[in-house]
């Protein structure tokens, strides 16, 4: 377990510098006497400030919790400690997270264009014993599990693990990422995170909020396959009772994979994302557990409808007539004239959306043999080339035979892997 503590090390490091540098660039500093910084800085720390921004002192609160989350790990991970000492240790760390905040908002005046706060200071250390709280409370378990997930021998394991790595390199496609730590730091303060669910739908037209739901479809059904498999993982917390862990577990995935979206520039980190594809993931955990005993006819019918009206609306949508395109009969034309990042995004969205129709055929009672493979090909071409087809009325749409084949490619894989969980 020594290299998972230095992993945590390596995390508190990280993230320490990237506070850090967010707070000083573009290190651009002027001269000041060491007293009269002083002199400022008490003033600044020991007097009520008459105005508190609430978005500054909670983004500050949440700077502080993955320095304390980590630091703990860092000293604990695979080792056995009492909740005493574990408390102990964290105390004793607390004023070294208060020394550092104080040591960046201090090196702040000497930085044109910053401004010093205490509040600023007590934000991030209240959310670093916030982080320690939360490994006191969950640090030895997520430990556990993300060692046990990599170095699994479970297909399902193995396979979850996979999916997960695949699901955030979409998120994080086209990999633009920013040009530093500065950049990330400031897309994470300057408001351009939307913490608040379903806000950002006050704002839109009709067409607007069309096209969100349309996107947020997309998203649900992206996550499902995360529970879909942990579902299928041996192991006392994904089984049936543990609801609420998984839940928890299911939320905190989302969660960190829309932070990690602070790093790209071209991407948004919203709560919305973090609710709808924690919930996905919970309702796929929730539908997993009859998988693996195989689902009867009916309910298979009732998630696949589900599963078509859902991609029907994300492959039709915008419904606007006029102007529609013709089908292009030329495999591989969508990597043309467009960035190939932004493209494999799109052609592994589709892969996946068909996946989930394969593994709902191989989900019938007394399907795991590799000929089963066929239903689900015949299905995965049949209903892409539907969708295709279907867009040559709509404009704004590129329909195509290589969305047809990948249809089909995906429905063939998604039922591989149902019937490896299986097995």
């Amino acid at each position: 377990m020594s290299g998972v503590r230095t992993a945590y090390a390596v995390a508190a490091v990280g993230w320490a510098a990237f506070v850090a540098v967010g707070s000083l660039v573009p290190f651009d500093f002027e001269s000041r006497s060491w007293s009269d910084a002083v002199e400022t800085f008490t003033r600044v720390v020991t007097t009520r400030p008459t105005t508190i921004s609430k978005s500054d002192t909670l983004t500050n609160l949440l700077l502080g919790v993955p320095l304390g989350f980590a630091l703990l790990g860092a000293v604990f991970a695979g080792r056995w400690a009492s909740t005493a000492s574990v408390l102990a240790v964290g105390v004793l760390l607390l004023p070294v997270c208060a020394a550092f905040s104080s040591a960046v908002e201090f090196a702040q005046l000497f930085a044109p264009g910053r401004v010093c706060s205490g509040v600023d200071v007590l934000a991030q250390v209240v959310g670093a014993a916030a982080g320690m709280v939360a490994w006191l409370l969950f640090g030895r378990w997520f430990t556990a599990q993300a060692v046990a997930a990599a170095t699994g021998t479970e297909p399902a394991s193995r396979l979850l693990v996979a999916y997960v790595f695949l699901l955030g390199l979409m998120q994080a496609l086209p990999l633009d990422f920013n040009s530093s730590p500065a950049d990330a730091y400031r897309k994470f303060r300057d408001g351009e995170v939307k913490p608040i669910p379903f806000a950002e739908f006050r704002t839109l037209t009709a067409d607007g909020q069309a096209k969100a739901v349309a996107d947020l479809v997309q998203l649900a059904l992206l996550y499902a396959p995360v529970g879909l498999l942990a579902a299928c993982v041996p192991g006392r917390f994904w089984g049936r009772r543990n609801v609420v862990g998984v839940l928890l577990a299911a939320l905190a995935l989302a969660l960190a994979m829309e932070l990690g979206q602070v790093l790209v520039r071209s991407r948004t980190c919203k709560g919305t994302d973090v609710v709808l594809g924690g919930l996905a993931a919970f309702a796929g955990w929730a539908v997993g557990h009859g998988f693996r005993r195989g689902l009867k006819s009916g309910r298979i019918m009732l998630l696949g409808a589900v599963w078509g009206g859902a991609l029907l609306w994300v492959s039709w949508w915008p419904l606007r007539t006029g102007g529609a395109p013709a089908f292009d009969w030329t495999p591989g034309m969508p990597l043309q004239g467009r960035n190939p990042l932004w493209t494999l995004e799109a052609l592994l969205a589709k892969l996946v959306l068909f996946g989930l129709a394969g593994a709902l055929v191989a989900a019938r009672p007394g399907v795991a043999r590799p000929p089963a493979f066929a239903t689900p090909l015949v299905l995965g071409l049949a209903t892409s080339a539907v969708c295709e087809t279907g867009q040559t009325y709509f404009a704004g749409h590129t329909p195509g035979i290589t969305d047809v084949i990948l249809g089909g490619l995906g429905a063939l894989c998604g039922a591989w892997v149902a019937t490896r969980v299986r097995a």
